[in-house]
């Protein structure tokens, strides 16, 4: 994958142009996993039930084809897709239907099938919550907490890295986070050694993030941003 395709904006502005040899790549792999799913659930004795699917970097999931000037679906659309597909072509009447499991990476950083299942418990996810609403909620529980735990700064991209496993959000929800805690002036980022003044950030991976110095050293005001770690 190209540079320019490992790239996508947080608000879908902006969509990669997609390369010949992805386009090929994207083609192959729907048709491998539709006969793989066709072959070992509609064609052996009792049929396989049980599939995990990895993509280890899916990326946005969107390009243009610069060829039809038409959005392109990428490999997660496409993995889910084949595995609908494989499922109508066999026509089987099984009692159980297929069980399918799908991991999808996005590129800030890998993670075994095993270091997931055993964070799943650490989302404490309720569906009958509103998603923007957890997602800040957990994002003030975790993120509030290591960039105060960093009083000389931390990386965004370590930031993500580090909690990402640990709430839903995407890049576009952690943006907003923390840009609201900037206006408040509670927090403020560095950029190759500049104070940047912006009152919207799109936050790049090297960007470093720390609390306003004024609020580390005082023991009696009470932040917004850190309420929960300073009682």
């Amino acid at each position: 994958m190209s540079e320019a395709q490992a790239k996508w904006s947080a608000d879908g502005s902006f969509i990669p142009s997609l390369d010949p040899h992805t386009k090929a790549k994207h083609l192959i792999l729907e048709k491998y996993i539709e006969n793989l799913v066709y072959t070992l659930y509609a064609k052996t004795r009792r049929g396989e039930t049980r599939f995990t699917f990895i993509d280890g970097f899916c990326g946005g999931g969107i390009y243009k084809d610069k060829d039809t000037r038409q959005e392109w679906e990428g490999s997660p659309t496409r993995i889910i897709k084949s595995v609908r597909e494989a499922h109508r072509k066999s026509k089987r009447t099984y009692p159980e239907p297929l069980n399918i499991k799908y991991i999808f990476i996005d590129g800030y950083g890998f993670k075994t099938a095993n270091y997931y299942n055993q964070n799943q418990m650490e989302l404490e996810l309720n569906i009958t919550k509103d998603r923007y609403n957890i997602c800040m909620n957990k994002l003030d529980r975790d993120v509030g907490k290591l960039i105060f735990q960093s009083p000389d700064g931390i990386y965004f991209q370590e930031i993500r890295h580090k909690t990402m496993p640990l709430n839903p959000a995407n890049k576009r929800l952690y943006n907003e986070y923390l840009n609201r805690y900037i206006n408040e002036k509670e927090l403020e980022v560095w950029r190759n050694g500049k104070l940047l003044r912006s009152k919207k950030i799109e936050f790049r991976k090297n960007d470093i993030i720390k609390v306003v110095k004024k609020y580390q050293i005082s023991l009696f005001y009470k932040s917004k941003f850190f309420k929960d770690d300073l009682q």
